[in-house]
């Protein structure tokens, strides 16, 4: 949870805070963001009061539902008309200024045609999250701007309405969402579905490059189906547009008109009464369009076409046995190669009540256009005075991009002689601006010795004017005298940390992720009333795609070696300061970066990049349990853990730590008490979760471990006027936590809600 509307959710691990690897649908249609595929479950424009349930299918699932379900599927299915007809009204206002309104409608004539349409809005006050490093570039931009002025001098980068947006973030939230449907039942083995909807969203959603504040984003769907007898086609599209989204990070506008179509057809025939085979083809096209603010220099050619067939076999070979086998081929226009999902499962029945299965499955995840095609500026140069006497003055003498991996993929080379371990540089922006710098040199410090002494030599105030002088007078060293190390920029918090040159890897072309899991599962009643579910599995995930890593780190002096060199030159000797004069030097001038590694496919000359890459073997084992015991007619007892064996992977491939971003262990137990007769009911819920690693763009961090405590209660109002009053507390001890790096602190949120159903009386 990341506010009182944003939330993720993810199964088994390998969560992201922009997240799509659950695949979400929403009454068959995939319900995800067009092109960005995330999962906005803030942007679903279905309301509460229509979804008649929600079906999780957990682990991989790509045989039928095609790619980029590897983690599991979160199906939403919403009320048919039939059946449902009637008016529903629905009022809450809460804590934080929360105000909500529902409304659903549904009719039907003489059983053939129905329709529905419904339309919900919500407006509150969000939990408040400020970013420091966000603070810290305005501050430093803004100082920046007065040191030119100060000096009657240009600034290279002035400030304008886009760097005055850096960290200015709204906390209104606001959502109004509408839906309508209509069912024609053409004859009794045959119906033909249409359906459309509308979401404007207005909140602060976090992703991988920053917070955006989100402005008026809009997110449209329109749908067709077709049913007859066994056979299943449909065609949707969903459209975005990202309004006056922009980042928090920059300031800069996030242009989003992208649409994703698909295309559907699905056949299911028996034979007897043993066996059934399913069989369909299903076609994507993503057309992502950003109008470069997101797709920079790749925004002429970013199309993905998708295309994939399947085929399952279900066979009975008796009352107790059922044997499960599948295989679905997939074909992406920018990968080379087709993969093959494949799934085997063995389905045991002792009794009609508990049932046992194990199982084996494949199932793939493509990249997403933003790793193949993401091309964005997210934090500027900051030019100006670049020393003071006490430390590195907060100025940041290059810009950080963030890209996708094209089909050459990046190669850093290795044999340049005098650079870190044979690697190149390219000097940054601020000293030596572009087109000038974009030459590749080798990975050496002292190349830039004449820069460096233009650099220091602009302190001021700190009494080493007379050293500094002579500092002009000090030959430049050659690499032999003064080596040079590499740091690697952190775009979390501003820093530099020291890194092993091995580490420094070239990145193939993009690839798809795969998938291959055994489980082990048990489904049943247990006693007549203590319903269970077990599940053991096994994962291997090869190629797995990390996240948003900084892959080109900064070179500077080595301070140690330096301080000997300076140490022995004669224009610094002076007998009371020349033990101090030297190491305060060498300090000063080994906190410059002077360079950047770049790749050979680098197109902005000394810019850090920040890409993604795909990593070797990762293996993961866990168990989910949950229960639902009736403890009587009236009150139910829930509940659910899980544990997964690892939330971090060491030095994956030798080149950098993944973290699963999500916990090692969580569980929750509940108590549901229900009133028949007199339509009271209250709940009560814990959720403890325990804490873990982040790793996910821009935020790198820890969750600490939480525990909240939910309650609910309702009661329906004498005699059957159909009026429902219910009050919802989440977290009601008020436990401030945050469920992610980079979101909000979560506080208490009571709601009372006013539910009218004027038709008829429902419990």
């Amino acid at each position: 949870k990341t506010g009182i509307t944003q939330s993720q959710v993810a199964l088994r691990g390998f969560n992201d805070i922009f997240s799509g690897s659950l695949l979400l649908m929403v009454d068959n249609r995939i319900g995800r963001v067009p092109s960005l595929r995330f999962n906005a479950y803030g942007f679903i424009p279905t309301s509460n009061e229509d979804i008649e349930r929600i079906e999780i299918i957990r682990g991989p699932a790509s045989s039928l539902y095609g790619p980029n379900s590897a983690n599991g599927v979160l199906h939403i299915i919403t009320k048919s008309p039939f059946g449902s007809e009637g008016t529903t009204i629905n009022f809450s206002v809460g804590q934080r200024n929360i105000f909500t309104a529902d409304f659903r409608y549904a009719a039907s004539f003489n059983n053939r045609i129905g329709y529905k349409i419904t339309g919900s809005y919500i407006q509150g006050t969000d939990f408040e999250s400020h970013d420091a490093f966000e603070d810290s570039v305005r501050a430093r931009l803004i100082e920046a701007d007065r040191f030119y002025r100060e000096r009657g001098l240009p600034n290279p980068n002035p400030l304008d309405e886009n760097s005055q947006r850096i960290g200015t973030r709204d906390f209104l939230t606001e959502k109004l969402s509408s839906t309508a449907r209509i069912d024609y039942r053409i004859r009794k083995d045959l119906v033909f579905i249409v359906n459309g909807g509308f979401n404007r969203a207005k909140n602060m959603e976090l992703t991988k490059i920053g917070s955006a504040a989100v402005d008026h984003w809009r997110y449209t769907y329109g749908q067709a189906k077709l049913i007859y007898k066994n056979l299943f086609m449909q065609g949707f599209v969903n459209a975005s547009d990202a309004g006056d989204t922009y980042l928090t990070r920059d300031g800069n506008d996030i242009e989003d008109k992208s649409k994703f179509f698909s295309y559907q057809i699905q056949n299911t025939t028996p034979f007897g009464n043993s066996q059934v085979f399913i069989y369909g083809l299903d076609a994507f096209w993503t057309r992502p369009v950003t109008n470069g603010t997101v797709n920079g220099v790749n925004e002429d050619d970013d199309d993905i076409n998708e295309l994939g067939f399947y085929l399952q076999s279900e066979s009975d070979f008796s009352k107790k046995l059922k044997l499960v086998v599948a295989g679905r081929i997939d074909h992406h226009s920018r990968l080379k190669d087709p993969f093959v999902s494949p799934r085997l499962g063995l389905v045991f029945t002792s009794d009609p009540g508990n049932k046992f299965r194990i199982s084996f499955n494949q199932a793939f995840s493509t990249p997403t256009a933003e790793n193949l095609f993401l091309d964005r500026l997210v934090s500027p140069m900051i030019p100006g005075r670049l020393i003071s006497f006490s430390s590195f003055a907060p100025f940041q003498p290059f810009n950080v991009r963030v890209r996708g991996v094209p089909e050459t993929g990046f190669t850093f080379g290795r044999d340049s002689g005098t650079g870190v371990d044979g690697l190149y540089m390219q000097p940054v922006p601020l000293y030596i601006p572009p087109p000038q710098n974009g030459a590749l040199i080798p990975a050496d410090a002292t190349l830039m010795w004449d820069e460096v002494l233009a650099i220091i030599t602009q302190i001021e105030g700190s009494g080493l004017d007379f050293f500094l002088n002579r500092l002009k007078d000090v030959p430049a060293p050659t690499s032999e005298e003064v080596s040079s190390v590499l740091r690697a920029f952190n775009p979390a918090t501003g820093e530099f940390e020291s890194i092993d040159p091995k580490t420094v890897t070239s990145i193939k072309s993009i690839g798809s992720t795969k998938t291959t899991a055994f489980e082990l599962g048990y489904k049943g009643v247990l006693g007549g009333k203590l319903l269970l579910n077990m599940d053991l599995y096994y994962n291997r995930i090869k190629d797995f795609i990390g996240p948003l890593s900084l892959e080109t780190p900064n070179v500077f002096f080595d301070r140690t070696s330096l301080t000997g060199y300076l140490m022995q030159q004669d224009s610094l000797v002076s007998t009371d300061a020349y033990n101090t004069v030297a190491p305060i030097l060498a300090r000063m001038i080994s906190q410059i970066p002077v360079g950047t590694v770049v790749p050979n496919e680098s197109i902005y000359p000394g810019d850090l990049m920040l890409t993604y890459r795909n990593f070797g073997d990762i293996d993961v084992f866990g168990f989910d349990l949950d229960f639902n015991y009736v403890a009587s007619e009236n009150l139910n007892v829930t509940g659910a853990y899980s544990f997964v064996s690892k939330d971090i992977f060491e030095n994956v491939d030798g080149v950098r730590d993944i973290a699963l971003n999500a916990p090692k262990n969580k569980f929750s137990l509940g108590l549901q008490h229900k009133n028949r007769k007199s339509g009271f009911g209250w709940g009560l819920r814990f959720r403890y979760v325990e804490g873990f690693p982040v790793n996910s763009g821009v935020y790198v961090g820890k969750v600490g471990s939480f525990g909240i405590l939910d309650f609910n209660a309702g009661i329906n109002l004498p005699g059957e006027s159909g009026i429902r009053l219910a009050l919802t507390v989440q977290n009601v001890l008020n436990n401030r936590h945050k469920e992610f790096v980079g979101a909000p602190e979560i506080g208490r949120l009571a709601l009372l809600q006013f539910k009218y159903f004027p038709d008829k009386y429902r419990d």
